[in-house]
């Protein structure tokens, strides 16, 4: 695997250091504890399989591209250049784009692309692994944010990354912040919202991400 580390300066790369450090361990475990592919992190330790790969070297590659932002030419030629199973590296979701419009029609390109992206600011992008699923459904969530936020109009993407945009209640704001202050229980909102069980409880958690990740974005963009 290659990371092309895109930045503003060569100040700016230490950033990269955190992410790249954990993709490291990752890809390092897959090699010394070839089970965990199928059974995690702790089964390996837990059976003692250290089995070295022979030859064995340090998976991830790092390629350094400094451009002072105005043309993203060296930036549009590192996605031209990007084969399967490499991954682009950001310091920042501004670092995609002048404007919001911009950073969206990018993260779409990398929706519609299958190619990892890592943006450091946000760990989200790079902390559940950089498999193509996962990786799309967090840009996915990104760009309905950014899009939400700033009103955006778009033409949709291509591709739907992840799972499909979940709908939400008229009132699921309302009962939300009700719920949120204790002033109804669970069962009370179900009720009120007319959900199953575990509709609500996947309703619930996919919000309350959205509202994670968008107050990362808010704190970015500020």
């Amino acid at each position: 695997m290659t990371i092309y580390q895109y930045a503003d300066s060569t100040e700016d790369l230490q950033m990269f250091m955190t992410p790249v450090s954990f993709i490291n361990m990752q890809e390092e475990m897959k090699y010394k504890y070839p089970i965990y592919n199928t059974h995690g992190y702790e089964n390996a330790f837990q059976n003692h399989l250290e089995v070295p790969v022979p030859g064995y070297h340090l998976p991830v590659m790092v390629v350094n591209t400094v451009e002072n932002r105005r043309s993203f030419k060296n930036f549009e030629l590192l996605k031209k250049n990007c084969n399967d199973g490499d991954a682009i590296a950001v310091t920042s979701v501004k670092a995609l784009g002048l404007n919001e419009k911009d950073i969206v029609a990018q993260l779409d390109w990398f929706i519609d692309h299958n190619i990892p992206l890592i943006i450091c600011d946000i760990p989200s992008t790079y902390e559940y692994g950089l498999a193509n699923s996962v990786n799309r459904a967090v840009l996915s969530t990104i760009r309905q944010s950014l899009v939400e936020v700033n009103n955006i109009v778009l033409k949709p993407s291509k591709h739907n990354a992840g799972r499909p945009n979940m709908k939400y209640p008229e009132n699921w704001e309302e009962l939300y912040v009700q719920w949120e202050n204790k002033n109804i229980t669970s069962k009370e909102f179900m009720e009120k919202a007319n959900l199953k069980k575990a509709t609500f409880y996947n309703l619930l958690s996919d919000y309350k991400k959205n509202l994670e990740l968008q107050d990362e974005l808010n704190q970015e963009m500020a």
